[in-house]
Formats: structure tokens, C-alpha cells, sequence
């Protein structure tokens, strides 16, 4: 990869969870930065085409990598996790987006765990929120940055991940659209957004 290429990497546990908790972001950097990396830390039966799917929805060109662990296992292989983590994603990568700390899900803040052991030499980092049954902690999480985009394409491309959808029931996508209504609601009521993507901060680099 051209070292001048602005990069963002976007690092989930699941096949769905990008999209879930970054699809209005993989739109918003899909214009402003060159190379969009798609990391999927497992491998799941009939999962991998739904996110293949679900990705041509959001955006046209992307590098997808899918890691070979087992979905519901990935806690257990932390550091093994970190060193895949570590040769992927390039050292002038700018922003890496990935789960936050306080997810209940086991393998959600191993991927989170993992990932923030490339903080240390990338500049942006940000944890995203997510609608899932298996999240109970959503109080912790504490908003800091905001992303608005296209809500109706980012649900088109969740409803590709059609196990998912059949699993949770359609509840999950109207709860999915709800949260960003209430970001937006919340964040910038007075200008309009529609729905927003809330994250945590990490770090950030402010430059000139």
C-alpha cells in the first residue's frame, strides 16, 4: 500500500458489526480516504457473503480481511488476535474505528482490547455503539463524536445480513434507526442531520 494513501481501518468481531456500529462512517471516509480496510475477526457459516453483500451497499471498493477464528471464541485468543491486528492494518493508517470497552459481548471487547494495542501509533481512534440483545451496558457508553450519513443505505445493507435479521426479528432494524434518531435528536437538533453515529474517543490528533 502507497504510503501517501490516506487509510481507515474498520475493526469488528462479527460479520455485522461494522455496519452496525460504523455504517454511516464507512460512507463519510469511503469519500475521503483512500483505502477502506474491512477487518471480520470470525468466521461464521453463510455469514461471510451476507457481509460481501451488505458492504456493496454501502460503498464500491473496499479491502475486506476475514481472520480465521470461530465466531464466540475470539476472548480466548486475544494476543493472537493482536498480532493478525498488527500486520494488517498499516502504520500511516490514519483512524481506526472498532467496539468499545464496555460491551458485555465477549468477543466485542476482545476485538476492542485487541485493537487498542494499536493505539499507541495510530493517530485517530474511535469505539463505536451498537444495538444488539447481547449488549446490556449501554449506559456506560459515553458519546463524544458524531457522524452523520445516509440512515436509509446503512439499513439496506444490515438487512443483508439476513441471518441476523430472521435471529432478532425486524425490531432490531427500526431500534437500529431509532438510536441515531436519538443521537441527532440529542447532538444537533438545530441543524438537521436526521441521524447521527455516536463514538468514543480514544485519541485524536487535532492538526494544523
Amino acid at each position: 500500500m502507497a504510503k501517501n494513501k490516506k487509510t481507515v481501518a474498520f475493526i469488528g468481531a462479527h460479520a455485522d458489526d461494522i455496519e452496525l456500529g460504523a455504517g454511516l462512517a464507512i460512507q463519510k471516509f469511503a469519500k475521503t480516504h483512500d483505502i477502506l480496510i474491512i477487518i471480520c475477526s470470525s468466521q461464521g457459516k453463510n455469514r461471510l457473503k451476507e457481509l460481501k453483500n451488505s458492504l456493496n451497499e454501502l460503498i464500491e471498493n473496499c479491502n475486506i480481511y476475514i481472520l480465521p477464528l470461530d465466531e464466540n471464541t475470539i476472548y480466548e485468543h486475544i494476543g493472537t488476535l493482536a498480532q493478525y491486528l498488527d500486520k494488517i492494518v498499516p502504520k500511516n493508517t490514519e483512524y481506526i474505528f472498532t467496539h468499545n470497552q464496555h460491551q458485555t459481548h465477549q468477543d466485542h471487547k476482545a476485538v476492542s482490547t485487541a485493537t487498542l494495542t494499536l493505539a499507541r501509533r495510530i493517530p485517530n481512534v474511535l469505539l463505536w455503539e451498537t444495538v444488539s440483545p447481547s449488549e446490556i451496558n449501554l449506559s456506560s457508553f459515553n458519546p463524544q463524536a458524531f457522524i452523520s450519513g445516509d440512515m436509509d443505505k446503512k439499513i439496506k445493507a444490515i438487512q443483508c445480513h439476513k441471518s441476523q435479521v430472521k435471529r432478532y426479528s425486524p425490531q432490531w432494524i427500526d431500534a437500529i434507526k431509532g438510536l441515531g434518531a436519538l443521537r441527532a435528536i440529542q447532538f444537533d437538533m438545530y441543524n438537521g442531520s436526521g441521524y447521527l453515529e455516536a463514538f468514543e474517543i480514544v485519541k485524536t490528533i487535532i492538526e494544523e
